[in-house]
């Protein structure tokens, strides 16, 4: 049983953790820590508290955060095969097949784990640590934002002073923050979203009660023109590598798009997810940076180019949006916790987040143009059709002729693969004949044989 004390100045966040920490067991690979909701229950604290101090740790190495199943302890060194070890409850979810081409996993290698941790340690050995986690901003740390304001005018052209930086637990909970100022406004804003496309950023608006308008996807992005004949001024796209088809938004349709909602008065949510994958060409400029009406939201994460289960994004605010959203969240938690925050502005500073970012891109370049060759093999054979994009950590592919999209799946499956239908991320119209192929989380060596079982099960087609 853990226990906390109110009486002092330590965050409870702080507290738990660290007691958490002295009952780490390395060979206790089979602990599951209780869940969030049982732990907060049990100390009576927010949940909030106890998920920092899970954060913390998993950011730290200690911990492996497994969707739909809970937190383990994890052992001392990063260990993907660690998961086989758990219990068949846990494998059932995690481990059907051993080629699952699941989007949104990744590599976080030996080099770059050793650098992070070393920058959360440095973050825990500051003298000032209780008196600057007890009290920080609630735009969140001021280090990670001026160190965001830099790698965001160099690496994306974004224009924006730290002032402008709020840190987030990633991009759902960025547009969940939009939204809560949006609908708080007197006019009431008709919202769009692409489609096929991000069916958690629909679920965000329609929790927050925005009727959604979908609009179609085209080969340089949203239709502007299906968009002109809407009533929407509040428009959520992924401009760089449209998700999940890939597209790239031309230069001229993002001026479209920013004339058309300037005419409006409204904004555009700009989901820049994973910009950072290029391979031979170099990446548009954001949309924020050609934005001068100050009419653009920019969304990032660390999600993809380190880990879903850090919990660690970023939005830039419109000037005009800053004082509003420092009033209505003023008393407010902040949402990561201060060391992986720290840990995070000593990361970018460092240039080691930079020197993981250039290993990652050379290694999933390797990835795409193995997934390019193997590809273009059955495109030429007549059996699929697939939309290269030069980057991210997916592609789309379309299976010909395609009769029953579940026996195809049940032939994947035989084959212990896992692909992923399109049908999931569209809104309106049916494409159960394409499907979604995520291959960051897989090493060339198993990405090879995924590919070859996959090549068998297509051309085994009747």
């Amino acid at each position: 049983m853990y226990h906390l004390d109110r009486m002092i100045s330590k965050p409870m966040y702080q507290q738990l953790y660290e007691q958490i920490k002295k009952e780490y067991q390395v060979e206790a690979k089979q602990v599951k820590l209780p869940s969030i909701r049982e732990l907060a229950k049990e100390l009576n604290i927010s949940k909030t508290t106890v998920e920092q101090a899970y954060n913390q740790l998993v950011a730290e190495g200690l911990l492996l955060n497994i969707p739909q199943s809970g937190f383990y302890f994890l052992p001392a060194e990063p260990d993907s095969k660690w998961e086989q070890e758990i219990d068949n409850e846990v494998l059932e979810r995690r481990q059907q097949v051993d080629f699952d081409f699941r989007y949104g996993t990744t590599f976080f290698y030996t080099a770059s784990w050793n650098s992070w941790k070393r920058c959360v340690k440095k973050a825990m050995e500051q003298e000032f640590l209780d008196e600057r986690s007890a009290y920080q901003d609630v735009q969140g740390n001021d280090r990670l934002r001026s160190e965001l304001v830099k790698m965001l005018g160099r690496t994306r052209g974004v224009r924006c002073r730290k002032e402008q930086i709020v840190i987030t637990s990633g991009s759902l909970d960025s547009l969940d923050i939009v939204l809560n100022l949006l609908k708080r406004k007197s006019r009431h804003f008709q919202a769009a979203i692409e489609d096929p496309g991000y069916y958690a950023a629909g679920h965000i608006f329609t929790r927050n009660g925005f009727p959604l308008q979908n609009i179609p996807v085209e080969s340089e992005g949203i239709s502007i023109s299906k968009l002109a004949l809407s009533a929407a001024d509040l428009v959520y796209v992924t401009p760089s590598h449209q998700f999940p088809m890939g597209y790239r938004m031309s230069v001229a349709r993002r001026q479209q798009l920013l004339q058309l909602i300037r005419e409006r008065q409204g904004y555009i949510i700009e989901d820049d997810y994973d910009s950072e994958f290029r391979y031979t060409t170099q990446p548009l400029p954001s949309l924020q940076s050609l934005d001068r009406q100050d009419c653009v939201i920019y969304l990032g994460s660390f999600s993809k180019t380190i880990s879903p289960t850090l919990r660690l994004g970023y939005m830039v605010l419109p000037r005009h949006l800053v004082g509003e959203y420092r009033t209505l969240y003023q008393f407010d938690h902040e949402r990561a916790a201060y060391m992986i925050q720290e840990g995070m502005a000593e990361f970018l500073s460092s240039g080691s987040y930079y020197r993981h970012i250039s290993k990652a891109v050379g290694t999933n370049k390797a990835k795409y143009h193995l997934l390019e060759d193997q590809l273009n093999l059955l495109k030429a054979e007549g059996r699929i059709d697939w939309i290269p994009s030069d980057g991210g950590l997916h592609v789309v592919m379309e299976v010909l002729n395609l009769q029953e999209t579940d026996v195809f799946l049940q032939q994947l499956q035989q084959h212990s693969l896992r692909l992923y239908p399109l049908s999931k991320y569209s809104f309106s119209v049916c494409r159960d004949q394409f499907f979604l192929l995520g291959y960051g989380g897989l090493s060339l060596e198993e990405l090879t044989h995924g590919l070859k079982l996959l090549k068998q099960v297509v051309q085994n087609l009747s």
